[in-house]
C-alpha cells in the first residue's frame, strides 16, 4: 500500500487564517440579516393594512346608512390596527360611503407610515405603505332610510 503525499504547504497552515475569513464575513452577514429584518417589517405591516382595510370596508357594509357606514368602517379599521401593531399613530383609515345601497359598494382605504427608528437600514428615510379594498352591500337587505 502506497502513502499519500501531504503537500508542504498543507502542513504549515497559518494560525489566524479563520480569524481573518470571520472579520472579512461577519460585517456582510450582519448587513444581510438586517435587510432580511427589514424586509420582514415592512411585509408584517403590509399585510396589516390588507386586513384593516378589508374588516373597514366589511363592518361599514353592516351600516344602516351612509353616515353609519363611515363611522363603523372608521372603527373597525383602528380596533384591527391595533390587533396589528400599527401603532405608532399613522394609520391613517378612510371610507367612501358615496356608493352605499343595497347592491352598491364601499371603499376602504388603510395608510400607514413606517418611520426610520421602526426599520432598520432605512436610514432617515421614511416608508408609506397603502392598501385599497372595495365590499359590496349586500342587495337583499333592509336599509334604514336617512331623515
Amino acid at each position: 500500500m502506497r502513502r499519500l503525499r501531504v503537500p508542504r504547504a498543507m502542513l504549515h497552515r497559518e494560525s489566524a487564517n479563520a480569524v481573518v475569513e470571520l472579520a472579512v464575513l461577519a460585517p456582510i452577514i450582519g448587513v444581510l440579516l438586517a435587510g432580511l429584518a427589514a424586509v420582514a417589517i415592512a411585509i408584517q405591516a403590509q399585510l396589516g393594512l390588507v386586513s384593516v382595510a378589508e374588516e373597514a370596508a366589511l363592518a361599514a357594509t353592516y351600516a344602516a346608512s351612509p353616515a353609519q357606514a363611515v363611522s363603523l368602517g372608521l372603527a373597525r379599521g383602528q380596533q384591527v390596527g391595533r390587533g396589528y401593531v400599527l401603532g405608532n399613530g399613522s394609520l391613517v383609515v378612510t371610507i367612501d360611503a358615496t356608493g352605499f345601497a343595497p347592491g352598491g359598494i364601499v371603499r376602504a382605504t388603510a395608510h400607514y407610515r413606517l418611520s426610520a427608528d421602526q426599520v432598520p437600514l432605512l436610514g432617515l428615510a421614511q416608508l408609506d405603505l397603502e392598501q385599497r379594498h372595495a365590499a359590496p352591500v349586500p342587495v337583499y337587505r333592509g336599509l334604514a332610510t336617512t331623515p
